[in-house]
């Protein structure tokens, strides 16, 4: 039947899904740096908001990147209750 094509559709659609929702931004715009002298950087602690938690975006920082609270929040997306329809095709 079909159901080994459905799980192949599922498995190469699955990655793409997560991917693009780790790329997209929050809300909100990093805060300006401080302006100082950094004896030594440090190793960046995040690559995309993503990996920041709650409302925290990764930012870049006197010394480093890290997840800094946002500043000028104007747009913020509402999360609604329910689940999204699984699309096929």
């Amino acid at each position: 039947g079909l159901f080994p094509f459905v799980l192949l559709a599922l498995g190469t659609l699955a990655p793409w899904s997560v991917e693009g929702a780790g790329n997209a931004l929050k809300a909100g715009a990093c805060p300006p740096r401080k302006p100082a002298q950094c004896l030594r950087y440090e190793k960046p602690k995040c690559k995309s908001d993503w990996q920041c938690l709650e409302k925290k975006k990764c930012c870049p920082d006197t010394c480093g990147i890290k997840c800094l609270d946002p500043v000028n929040i104007l747009n913020t997306v509402e999360e609604k209750p329910g689940k999204c329809p699984v699309v096929y095709g």
